[in-house]
């Protein structure tokens, strides 16, 4: 939610000190083309980094390195707190004096008045977005926005919570309450539960959200009584899961449903990631995530995060129950039309899980994302290039892409692999019948992390085809009929 806003030389040191975290010993050249920057800032900052004394950077032999022991978080904390507009939005956010003055907050923050008043301007254009603006060096508008940009701020970025906080004490305080009385101890609860404890804040004063339930029960298509009743019964799974044993009463009710059903999709996904570790939901996605045996190819660490994060999200405002069925079959059960907004996620969700799909389970998984793209055409682009001896393959697979009823898919050739200009909107899939085949050293127009790599043979061809057979029953369209009729498998 607030990443857009921090400033790029952070957001670019953030990704590069993650990239050298995970890939120790990578070389200047490769960390450029790994990053998606480029070969002069990529040096300029790397340069600064290394004389950061916060961080454990170190360069050997011209390749650089992270201490592996430290937690990468903390890296990313330190800076965070570099950021001018983080630092500057977190002082008013909790500066509850109206005489300070802007020489006042140069001298906390350690920067010079100009840079402070530069800084104030931006800060003022983001916060409209929640409805807030700056009066005399404090925020003020919607408290509840407020507590939320709080709530991040510490954390997603890790600022220190003031002892005066009245959100910090209530956490404080439910925190104490809970591990006493459930769990016999004086000890506090997992980190993780930390931000759940923000978000409760949030929705303290439960009364104000009742009237939201009919129009959030309308805007996800499900009868209230339906709607509501899925409410208790995730709540429920909740409480089991942190052993909260005690009875809610409908206000309890009322309140927690804002905080999960109404502040949650307003919340960053790193964010509702942390809030999610504890949820029963949460084993079923990773289950199934993780069932994938990747060929060449796996999902990073981040997009797993992100899937998750957007499963779980849109889960909970009912859109989509996480089960056995296919993300198809949730779709043709809903009696209007998809929002702009979800027809989105969708997409997101489906290039995400295609990535996976497509490296390991091509046929049986696929087919299942091939049904949702039924449903509407996307914005993800897909192209496919075929490095095969066996023209069976090639042209059974010609058939096969011509067969799906939307754009996103197209077979190109070695020449297009190099030759490509709109290749930043596309990813690649290199297919191919031995892995020795593909070949990698043509390919200069794609980045490393948009090229993945299938093995495919004829048995997967054969279960390709009677999953379209699958399709075309439900579709019954002439040209599925016609384009089947024409596979030689």
């Amino acid at each position: 939610m607030l990443d857009k806003f921090i400033e790029p030389t952070i957001n670019r040191k953030i990704i590069i000190t993650e990239a050298i975290y995970t890939n120790p010993g990578i070389n200047l050249e490769r960390l450029a083309k790994l990053t998606s920057i480029n070969l002069q800032s990529t040096r300029r900052l790397l340069k600064e980094l290394l004389n950061d004394s916060q961080l454990s950077l170190t360069k050997q032999n011209k390749q650089y390195y992270i201490d592996p022991e430290q937690d990468l978080v903390a890296y990313h904390t330190n800076l965070y707190q570099q950021s001018p507009f983080l630092t500057f939005l977190y002082f008013v956010l909790t500066n509850h004096n109206q005489n300070v003055s802007v020489t006042n907050i140069s001298f906390v923050l350690n920067r010079s008045v100009s840079s402070v008043y530069e800084t104030r301007r931006f800060t003022q254009q983001v916060l409209k977005h929640f409805d807030l603006t700056i009066h005399k060096n404090m925020v003020t508008g919607n408290e509840l926005n407020q507590r939320l940009l709080i709530s991040l701020l510490i954390t997603k970025y890790h600022f220190d919570a003031a002892e005066s906080d009245a959100s910090t004490q209530f956490n404080n305080n439910l925190l104490t309450q809970l591990t006493r009385e459930q769990f016999q101890t004086n000890e506090l609860l997992p980190e993780n539960n930390r931000f759940l404890l923000n978000l409760i804040n949030i929705g303290f004063k439960r009364s104000k959200y009742s009237h939201n339930l009919p129009n959030l029960a309308l805007i996800n298509h499900f009868q209230q009584t339906q709607f509501m009743h899925r409410v208790k019964n995730v709540i429920n799974n909740y409480r089991q899961q942190i052993h909260l044993s005690s009875s809610l009463n409908s206000h309890d009710y009322q309140y927690f449903t804002y905080v999960f059903f109404i502040a949650s999709p307003f919340i960053y996904s790193d964010d509702l990631y942390q809030l999610i570790l504890n949820f029963p939901v949460y084993n079923q996605i990773q289950q199934r995530l993780t069932s994938f045996s990747p060929l060449g190819y796996s999902l990073s660490p981040s997009s797993v995060q992100s899937l998750i994060t957007d499963i779980f999200r849109h889960t909970f405002v009912g859109r989509f129950y996480f089960n056995n069925h296919s993300v198809y079959e949730e779709i043709k059960t809903m009696n209007a039309e998809l929002s702009p907004v979800l027809l989105q996620w969708t997409s997101n969700l489906l290039k995400e899980a295609f990535h996976a799909a497509l490296n390991t389970y091509f046929v049986h998984k696929t087919a299942l994302i091939i049904q949702s793209l039924l449903v509407s055409q996307f914005d993800y682009k897909l192209d496919i290039l075929v490095a095969s001896n066996n023209l069976a393959i090639i042209d059974n697979l010609k058939i096969i892409i011509n067969t799906l009823p939307t754009d996103s898919f197209r077979l190109i050739n070695n020449h297009q692999a190099s030759q490509c200009v709109d290749y930043h909107h596309h990813d690649l899939v290199i297919i191919t019948d031995s892995r020795a085949a593909f070949p990698t050293e043509s390919i200069t127009n794609y980045h490393p992390n948009q090229i993945m790599i299938l093995q495919i043979n004829q048995a997967d061809l054969l279960l390709f085809k009677n999953q379209l057979i699958n399709l075309y029953e439900q579709r019954k369209t002439a040209r599925f009929k016609n384009q089947l009729a024409k596979l030689s498998i």
